[in-house]
């Protein structure tokens, strides 16, 4: 068991609790909300999200006080925040404790870096290295009005990579605004990346109940080819389709960013049944990415309670000794 001083500035207010180091900082603050008389809702009745700071670095929800260095006798800053920022600020902080969840036991494969905050501290957009996953180059030197073909070994074999990186942005109405992923140079070449403007698209729909860790996951699935099928490309659009996205039945209900590569990827597909998807010079196809416990994909508003208030994943040994109001 371990002591840690529990502080709400703003309230002035603070709390020991002793607790075991193990446990994870989301599964402490409901046990805080009412020894530290932090409110549920501001004087405008809008509920508030709570985040646990230590040396002025936010905490992932996911993290253990042990694994973020809190020594015994550490102080820890309670800090709310009412969530009418939209559901983007709540919204991008549970992708972010996610992402990062999802990136510890799956570091072999992918790393992320923050790049830009809001004044909250919410994460604006990420850069995401991919290593160990083999996809085919785009031949930029052939680029077209129709895209650009993979870059060819003399053998007729595509180039493959094994490294790709990616900046994420995210735009001012997420989650209903979908992220921008793009490839930073060399670009994979594939049907639904466009090698112009280097944007990747992962979802037919974006749906609000959609979420970065997703597409991250999707992202990884595309560089391989996994599940590649050119006949969803030639699926007739619904009508239910076309209010959606006007314009796009045409040659297929889905939008078609690089037809060079779907051309290609056809052909290639016929005459290498086997070959995908891809592997990397190991042999190795694409990784199938470990989940932390209590990852969710998908699900804006599923969960509320628990992204208001965290999760108790089992009963929790702890004691709380509040301190004098000061």
């Amino acid at each position: 068991m371990a002591k840690y001083r529990f502080v709400d500035q703003l309230q002035k207010r603070a709390v020991m609790v002793t607790v075991e180091p193990h446990r994870r900082v989301k599964d402490i603050i409901p046990y805080l909300l009412d020894p530290m008389k932090l409110p549920r809702l501001d004087p405008r009745m809008v509920p508030v999200i709570y985040q646990l700071a230590f040396n002025g670095r936010m905490l992932n929800g996911y993290e253990t006080f042990a694994a973020a260095g809190i020594p015994d006798g550490g102080t820890i800053d309670v800090q709310g925040l009412p969530t009418d920022l939209g559901a983007r600020h709540p919204r991008e902080w549970r992708d972010y404790e996610q992402l990062m969840a999802l990136q510890e036991i799956n570091s072999e494969v992918f790393e992320v870096e923050v790049m830009g905050r809001a004044f909250d501290g919410a994460p604006l957009g990420y850069r995401l290295h991919i290593q160990g996953v083999a996809g085919p180059v785009a031949d930029l030197s052939k680029l077209s009005p129709r895209g650009a073909p993979p870059l060819l070994r003399a053998n007729g074999e595509p180039v493959l990579r094994e490294s790709f990186v990616s900046t994420i942005l995210v735009y001012e109405r997420y989650p209903f605004a979908k992220p921008e992923f793009f490839y930073e140079p060399p670009i994979l070449c594939h049907p639904n990346v466009n090698p112009s403007s280097r944007v990747a698209c992962l979802f037919w729909r974006w749906r609000a109940v959609h979420s970065v860790p997703e597409a991250v996951e999707r992202f990884i699935t595309q560089i391989s080819y996994l599940g590649f099928d050119p006949a969803i490309f030639d699926r007739e659009g619904s009508e239910e389709d076309e209010r959606e996205a006007p314009g796009m039945r045409g040659p297929g209900w889905i939008h078609v960013l690089n037809d060079e590569a779907l051309a290609w990827a056809r052909k290639y597909q016929h005459e290498h049944p086997e070959a995908l998807p891809f592997r990397n010079a190991r042999g190795d196809g694409p990784p199938a990415l470990r989940r932390p416990e209590g990852f969710v994909g998908v699900g804006v508003h599923a969960d509320r309670d628990d992204a208001l208030n965290g999760d108790e994943s089992d009963e929790i040994e702890i004691e709380i000794e509040v301190e004098e109001d000061e």
